[in-house]
């Protein structure tokens, strides 16, 4: 939740505190949400059979 910005905080009557209080609820459970779910890089992409056996005849003749 990257720069979200808050909502602002000046209201006149309990209604817009209410709404107030409903849009930080959501803004904090979202946070919280992202927060604790894990972000994965994917995976590396494998090298094809034929690099693989140059590099290890070329480490083999080192």
């Amino acid at each position: 939740m990257a720069n979200k910005n808050l909502p602002s905080f000046s209201f006149k009557t309990a209604a817009d505190a209410e709404d107030r209080i409903k849009e930080l609820t959501t803004i904090y459970l979202t946070c919280l949400q992202e927060s604790s779910s894990p972000k994965f890089k994917p995976p590396p992409k494998r090298l094809p059979h034929h690099i693989k056996c140059n590099i290890k005849l070329r480490n083999y003749y080192r």
